[in-house]
């Protein structure tokens, strides 16, 4: 009989140090990502920061670029992802001798990016981060890279 007892205090307070342990759970990790996440193969070759009128940062844009495939990689990766700060997150970029700007953009919630072929010609590039109707942030290259 005491050895029943003991083997039920001994349950009862497994029980408890094991509800201790859910509840002391460690809080769950942010997802940060970095250009070489998102610009898989490609090396880093030039970045901007983005800083609001108030000069908060809220966040960076990357160029990459993949000698063996010819393309460039520009992202626009948030400074606090996983939250709604922003209402627009864009990627973009121009490759001499065409009008149109290539861009990905949206309700993002980590970042935008986009891949385009560009090899022996200059490009525009960069990003935008809206955060509010008179908050944002954004950066346009000159002709660049080109060769």
């Amino acid at each position: 009989m005491k050895l029943i007892r003991r083997l039920a205090g001994i349950a009862a307070a497994s029980a408890i140090g094991i509800a201790g342990f859910a509840f002391n759970a460690a809080p769950a990790q942010a997802v940060f990502y970095d250009f070489y996440d998102v610009c898989k193969g490609f090396t880093k070759i030039d970045e901007a920061t983005f800083k609001t009128q108030n000069g908060i940062k809220v966040g960076m844009v990357y160029l990459g670029w993949k000698g063996s495939t010819g393309e460039n990689c520009v992202a626009t990766i948030k400074s606090t992802p996983g939250t709604s700060n922003s209402k627009l997150v864009l990627a973009g970029i121009q490759i001499e001798g065409n009008s149109t700007k290539y861009t990905d953009s949206g309700d993002f919630t980590y970042y935008a990016s986009i891949t385009k072929k560009a090899a022996g010609k200059e490009i525009k590039w960069g990003g935008a981060i809206v955060v509010s109707d008179s908050q944002y942030a954004e950066y346009v290259s000159p002709w660049e890279h080109g060769g």
